[in-house]
């Protein structure tokens, strides 16, 4: 229950403390979805298992905005959040650097539609949270 979770940390937290969270980007991996199904058979043929991950609780920008005022937050600051290192989920087996070129190429993609947008649109597959409590 993430509003409970943040209700909680909000009791612990002293005046102007600030929390901080990295949550699924619900956009990026619908959208990452519906793509790999176009593409299913080239990717499995490449080795790629997956590219999106669906957890229990997934956050646009706007919802967990949303959320955090819900349980007292404010000075909410939402970007794309910088990508793991490596291959954590083990999407591009044996691609070596070429995965690690793909991924930051990709990164540095959805940094510049950010900055383009001045942050209004988020399609990084994670997404960097700081909220304070007044």
């Amino acid at each position: 229950d993430p509003g409970k979770e943040l209700r909680r940390s909000y009791s612990l937290l002293r005046s102007k403390g600030i929390v901080a969270l990295r949550v699924t980007n619900v956009h990026f991996h619908i959208l990452v979805y519906r793509i790999s199904q176009w593409f299913a058979p080239l990717l499995r043929l490449s080795g790629m298992e997956k590219l999106f991950v669906f957890h229990f609780c997934l956050f646009s920008p706007k919802t967990i905005e949303i959320l955090l005022r819900r349980c007292g937050y404010d000075e909410i600051h939402v970007w794309n959040s910088p990508l793991t290192v490596g291959d954590p989920y083990k999407l591009m087996k044996g691609w070596g650097s070429l995965g690690l070129w793909i991924k930051s190429f990709s990164f540095l993609i959805i940094s510049a539609i950010a900055r383009g947008t001045c942050g209004k649109i988020l399609i990084g597959p994670s997404l960097e949270v700081y909220a304070r409590k007044p």
